[in-house]
């Protein structure tokens, strides 16, 4: 078991909450319980799942759990992909997050990778 709080992993993806949070304080109002909390909802899952995986005992079950992150990586990546055709998420704003979305997930492809073998 691993201490998930050294893993740059997990901090690369406790930062991209926050800052998801921090873009979302911008967006209408009347997304509140729709697409806000969605987003927010997949991009913290991506840092819990690594949390709790890292707590894991084996191997195969730690994949189980980084394989969880690696969908809420991608589920985030859409609903931010949606918030820019809507209009809430800027053009330099949005090239930021998806670049950040982008590093995560090579960062997370790289860690299952390890475990795998």
């Amino acid at each position: 078991m691993q201490d998930y709080r050294n893993l740059e992993i997990y901090k690369k993806a406790y930062e991209l909450t926050k800052n998801i949070y921090k873009l979302t304080f911008k967006w209408p109002a009347h997304e509140l319980y729709g697409l806000t909390a969605q987003i927010r909802r997949s991009a913290h899952s991506i840092d819990s799942n690594i949390c709790e995986g890292s707590s894991r005992g084996s191997d195969p079950d730690r994949l189980r759990f980084m394989y969880g992150a690696y969908s809420s990586l991608k589920e985030t990546e859409n609903h931010l992909k949606l918030s820019f055709d809507l209009g809430y998420t800027p053009d330099a704003d949005y090239k930021i997050y998806e670049e950040k979305l982008d590093h995560l997930s090579r960062m997370l492809n790289n860690f299952m990778s390890r475990l795998k073998h």
